[in-house]
């Protein structure tokens, strides 16, 4: 995981202290897992990420079904 920091202003000022995930939803939103990090301050951010699961899309198709090519019979 590259190092992430919080995000959140606080008096103008950037937080910046280091996330640590806490959630990963793993329901696909545009093809991406949601990370849910927060800070030791408690501030939450949300990140999307590259899927751990093997949720389908939309579509129905799993991404392994969709990466395969189309054999012409």
């Amino acid at each position: 995981m590259e190092d992430k920091r919080c995000p959140v202003f606080v008096d103008g000022k950037k937080c910046g202290r280091e996330l640590t995930e806490v959630n990963r939803e793993a329901k696909k939103i545009a093809r991406y897992d949601l990370g849910i990090y927060e800070c030791s301050l408690g501030h939450r951010a949300y990140f999307l990420l590259e899927p751990k699961s093997k949720a389908t899309d939309p579509s129905g198709m799993s991404r392994e079904e969709q990466a395969q090519p189309i054999r012409k019979k």
